[in-house]
């Protein structure tokens, strides 16, 4: 696995959806990346719209962990730790990106 992307949220699940939903149309090999989202204690519904989009893009690797310590630097630490990645990008949850991210992503560092 080359690269982990890392999204940290905090009840931001329809935002969250949009951003996952980028990540899922990624141009890389689905075997050199995976999508680690770290649920940041967050009391809305972004734990059960996530475990739907993991069903829904069951042919990439995304997983759900969760980190109950509030706080940015928490949940990305958290990320960190869950990653299988040679190398690590984070993004934000109410973002989104090109297909081609990581590709570049993986051009830039290999």
């Amino acid at each position: 696995m080359e690269l982990s992307i890392v999204i940290s949220t905090y009840n931001n699940a329809n935002s969250l959806v949009r951003t996952i939903d980028s990540v899922a149309k990624q141009d890389a090999d689905r075997s050199l990346w995976e999508c680690v989202v770290v649920n940041n204690a967050s009391t809305d519904d972004t734990k059960s719209k996530v475990e739907s989009l993991i069903q829904k893009y069951n042919n990439i690797n995304l997983r759900l962990v969760d980190e109950p310590q509030q706080g940015l630097s928490f949940a990305r630490n958290r990320g960190i730790a869950e990653s299988k990645g040679n190398f690590i990008a984070f993004i934000d949850d109410d973002e989104t990106i090109n297909t081609g991210f990581v590709s570049a992503y993986i051009d830039l560092f290999l």
